[in-house]
């Protein structure tokens, strides 16, 4: 390594010559020793270095034991805030030793202590949105309610850390401000953070109540306030409750937060997780010229960072929602181009919860209901909270004859998300799964919220129509089945005369047949 080169790494700035460490431009304490095995980590972030070969080379000359790499290792990752369990920058590999995982660019030491970048490649993690969880206020009057007022806060932090686009700052950290009058800007600015989680709790009797503020700490404002009230029976069940409820919240408050802020930039100054979001923006709208505008960012934040992972999986959404939705933009070989970008999301980050939900959605599109469950359990298993993932993997036991099952992790994702971009498609297949599962009555509500709600979705009229036909309503199927072929006749025809690999053949020639009552005369392929 030349004497001026230097190295970025998510809000980190590593300087070897000048043997300088900064997250943020402030300065990271860390051990002359710790500093030389991150050094050499780094430079070696192309292989796996062994545990003899980081003693020899850390320690030159000197016969020390295993447990000094231990340590050392142990305080690196506390001062990158690296959990053993994620692992975002240097990762043990068992048995064998340890590499430097992290996305690395180039800097050049510009003499004052700073760093400038190397290349135009813009640092993707140094501008993902990072948040710090102060310690819950303990607002009762029995101090032994500290422990759980305490696990509330701690939870929430370890919820919140599954999401591979949140950094949350650790528990050792943000909790050195427990007890202390809080100024948030300075909390802040101490921390590194753009957003702030404080909170309080009240236990009176068998009743707690837990009031939470969301605060962009850069703009000096409230983006969500919430407050929840239950009953204390088992404690723990409670804390539980609690903490689902609170990261519901809190996701999509961060998630549109980061969208705003997306809008106000202008595009030359774009990093890719602020592209990634503006492309998340327009799909979110759910219209034709948007997701084609979606396209156009998704693909940039890829140009911006080509290992970025929800740029991959977001362009492989596109493909997807694209070509199953028979859009005349869709190109041929949608579904292949979309699994194999949601593919290559997974192999640049084997734990974004995101990049598995897509990729359960391309093979439940292919017809491989399987494939499609292993890879949104995966998902789950990562983030237990993405409704996304609940949605897909719900959808997908709708189709392969698992309905019942399917309509129950259909009603988690709503709870999840109550105001998903995507609700209309939710909401139809919960109409799907009653139907399936032959519940007309529900089928049928569905169907005329769907029509209330997203008057020109064709997908609410066929249902109808369909439900009407197999409960000998023919005649009015036949009126609302025209409304439903005049709002989109193309896709009527194509989702019609053809099975869709989603579709199992009893299903789809279930459909048929309820057409056919209605009085649908279209050819089967």
């Amino acid at each position: 390594m030349s004497s001026l080169s230097a190295y970025l790494f998510g809000p980190f700035a590593l300087d070897p010559t000048r043997r300088s460490l900064a997250e943020g431009g402030v300065a990271v304490a860390l051990g002359g020793r710790a500093f030389d095995l991150l050094v050499v980590l780094v430079e070696g972030r192309d292989r796996i270095l062994t545990k003899d070969e980081l003693l020899r080379r850390v320690w030159p000359g000197h016969a020390v034991e295993e447990n000094n790499l231990t340590v050392n290792i142990s305080a690196l990752r506390k001062a990158l805030r690296d959990l053993p369990t994620e692992q975002r920058y240097i990762r043990t590999i068992p048995g064998r030793g340890y590499q430097f995982v992290a996305v690395l660019q180039p800097g050049r030491g510009r003499g004052d202590g700073s760093i400038l970048p190397g290349t135009p490649t813009v640092s993707t993690l140094s501008e993902m949105p990072s948040l710090a969880v102060l310690p819950f206020v303990n607002l009762s009057d029995d101090p032994n309610q500290e422990h759980f007022v305490d696990g509330i806060a701690e939870d929430i932090i370890g919820a919140l850390s599954r999401n591979r686009w949140l950094t949350v700052i650790a528990r050792q950290s943000s909790f050195t401000f427990k007890g202390a009058a809080l100024d948030i800007a300075e909390v802040a600015r101490q921390l590194n953070v753009r957003y702030v989680l404080e909170g309080s709790v009240r236990k009176l009797g068998d009743r707690v109540r837990v009031a939470t503020r969301l605060l962009d700490a850069a703009m000096g404002t409230h983006l969500v306030a919430e407050r929840w009230d239950r009953e204390v029976i088992d404690i723990f069940a409670v804390q539980d409750e609690i903490t689902a409820l609170i990261t519901t919240a809190v996701r999509p408050a961060l998630y549109e937060a980061e969208q705003t802020r997306s809008m106000r930039k202008r595009p030359e100054s774009m990093d890719a997780w602020a592209a990634y979001q503006r492309g998340v923006w327009h799909f979110s709208r759910d219209e034709e010229p948007e997701t084609a505008e979606a396209q156009v960012w998704f693909e940039r934040a890829l140009a911006l960072d080509p290992r970025f992972a929800p740029g991959s999986y977001g362009l492989a959404l596109v493909y997807l929602h694209d070509g199953s939705a028979f859009l005349p933009r869709a190109v041929p070989d949608w579904q292949a181009r979309g699994e194999g970008l949601a593919q290559q999301a997974v192999t640049l980050d084997e734990r974004d919860s995101g990049a598995h939900s897509v990729l359960g959605l391309a093979r439940m599109v292919r017809g491989d209901h399987a494939g499609s469950l292993e890879a949104t359990a995966r998902a789950l298993d990562l983030n237990p909270n993405d409704a996304t993932a609940h949605g897909t993997r719900g959808a997908t036991l709708v189709f392969c004859g698992r309905p019942l099952e399917g309509l129950e992790v259909l009603g988690t994702s709503l709870r999840l998300s109550p105001r998903d971009p995507r609700l209309k498609i939710r909401l139809a297949h919960i109409g799907l799964g009653h139907l399936f599962a032959s519940q007309h009555a529900e089928a049928e509500d569905l169907a005329l919220r769907i029509m209330r709600q997203f008057p020109a979705y064709s997908f609410g009229p066929r249902l109808l129509a369909i439900v009407m036909a197999e409960t000998g309503r023919a005649a009015e199927a036949a009126g609302v089945l025209g409304r439903a072929i005049a709002l989109s006749p193309a896709p009527f025809d194509r989702f019609s005369h053809a099975r869709m690999p989603w579709y199992r053949p009893e299903e789809h020639r279930r459909v048929v047949a309820a057409l056919r009552a209605a009085g649908w005369a279209g050819q089967v392929d």
